[in-house]
């Protein structure tokens, strides 16, 4: 029988079956609100596509069910992750660099113990406030230097609170130049030196001119101000309009006997200087020398195998303590120290330079200069020097024995003589009878017998008969190098 129209009265319940219904043919039309249920819907039927835009919330999640599979790139941003709820395990290794770490945030207690090494830290970083009491021990205290087996640690110069490794000075006798401190003065108080009388001694004990012919003095002076230690210095002015151009300047020689214990060591040679106005030297320089040779008690700048440092100083009006130090070769067997300047143009009223503590000693840098008592420098000098006065005219009467028309004397010397010496003679002796007419005498009348380190015999003559002599001599003995 064939139907045209079923209504919904005619269908029995549950009639409709699925095999009743064609594929495809149930549509959106068809089904009431709310009437497919989740056990209508088959496994896995719910695909991405079957769900809308933004429709799954977090109530539609199961706890745990979003896995790292499910989370798209970079979607997990700051916004996303709840505070605290990162930890160490979280975070993979060396993942942290410089950027992502906040300014001020890496505080002591993340450092962990004994992490941080020399690397870690900037140069210079370290100072005294962050540096504990005691913390730099023996094996963590840094020098400029490496030193040797003997020496000591010295204060820089010029740098507060650097250390050296130095060789230790000796104390007392440091200084092996003699009249450093520019005290004894033997010869004149005063010595003008023409163009035959350079390189030659005086007036100062042990100090020679040295450079070119020309007019210059050369004196003692003092100033207590600029030369506290011995209020004395050693002068060399440059006489005024002269235009020679040539050096001048002062040394002194080491005798043999005493450079041999420098050879092969560092040395310095230290003074304090100052200079005139109208100082010549190009640039204001006085230049500062140490010589060495291997000869004995050869011309104190003419040695055999001679070598030389030779230092530039710029000087002012100011006194000021300058020094250079060198390695003497192990060779030497005499050094020689001194100061000079290259004179230029024509001299005005105050070319010149002063000079004093003098000192030449063991050691990479310059120590205080060692004062010497006048009486124990004195003698150092007498040792190349001499100037004996026998008697004075009031109260020297050498007496003539019998007729004879001479007079032998014998002399002891205080203090013996580097080597026998040479003389020259000056002096105001008179002749005659005595309380009656007297007559002059003369070098002519004065006879060198014969001398020694230690002592001299001389001869006095005179003429007609007389039977005494009044006055004194004056004998000038050196042994200088």
């Amino acid at each position: 029988m064939g139907l045209t129209q079923i209504s919904t009265a005619g269908v029995k319940d549950d009639a409709v079956t699925a095999s009743k219904l064609p594929a495809n043919s149930v549509g959106a039309s068809e089904l009431a609100d709310n009437a497919v249920d989740t056990a209508a819907i088959a496994a896995d039927a719910v695909t991405g596509a079957k769900i809308a835009d933004d429709a799954i919330d977090s109530e539609h999640l199961v706890d745990g069910s979003i896995d790292t599979a499910h989370i798209g790139a970079d979607q997990i941003t700051g916004a996303k992750i709840a505070d605290d709820a990162i930890d160490s395990e979280h975070i993979v290794d060396g993942s942290i660099d410089t950027a992502h770490i906040a300014a001020d945030q890496i505080t002591a207690a993340k450092i962990a113990d004994d992490v941080i090494n020399s690397e870690h830290i900037a140069a210079g970083a370290v100072d005294l406030e962050h540096m504990s009491s005691e913390s730099v021990d023996e094996d963590n205290l840094k020098i400029s230097n490496a030193g040797t087996n003997g020496q000591y640690l010295q204060k820089q110069s010029g740098n507060t609170g650097g250390l050296t490794w130095a060789d230790v000075s000796a104390g007392p006798g440091k200084n092996a130049l003699i009249n450093g401190g520019m005290q004894v003065a033997q010869r004149a108080t005063n010595q003008v030196t023409t163009n035959s009388a350079i390189n030659t001694y005086g007036p100062l004990d042990r100090w020679r001119t040295f450079g070119g012919p020309m007019g210059f003095t050369i004196s003692q002076v003092t100033d207590a101000t600029s030369y506290p230690n011995t209020h004395y210095a050693l002068k060399a002015h440059r006489t005024a309009n002269n235009t020679q151009e040539y050096d001048l300047g002062v040394v002194q020689s080491i005798e043999t006997i005493n450079s041999l214990p420098f050879a092969g060591k560092q040395c310095t040679f230290s003074f304090r200087a100052k200079v005139g106005a109208n100082f010549s030297g190009p640039s204001s320089v006085l230049k500062a020398a140490i010589f060495t040779g291997t000869g004995t008690n050869e011309n104190p700048v003419g040695m055999t195998g001679q070598a030389s440092t030779v230092i530039d100083k710029t000087v002012s009006t100011t006194a000021t303590k300058y020094s250079i130090t060198h390695t003497i070769p192990s060779s030497t067997t005499q050094i020689t120290c001194g100061v000079y300047y290259q004179c230029r143009g024509t001299a005005g009223a105050e070319d010149w330079f002063e000079v004093t503590d003098c000192q030449f000693e063991l050691g990479s840098s310059a120590t205080d200069f060692e004062y010497r008592d006048y009486g124990s420098e004195f003698a150092r000098c007498q040792r190349y020097y001499q100037s004996r006065r026998i008697g004075t005219e009031t109260n020297y009467y050498p007496h003539q024995a019998g007729s004879a028309s001479f007079y032998l004397r014998t002399e002891m010397l205080p203090v013996q003589m580097r080597a026998v010496p040479t003389y020259t003679y000056n002096g105001d002796l008179t002749l005659g009878v005595i309380g009656g007419t007297r007559m002059s005498e003369d070098t002519s009348s004065i006879y060198w017998n014969s001398a020694g380190t230690d002592g001299y015999m001389y001869i006095l003559s005179w003429l007609n008969g007389s039977s005494g002599t009044q006055g004194g001599e004056i004998f000038n003995l050196s042994a200088e190098i």
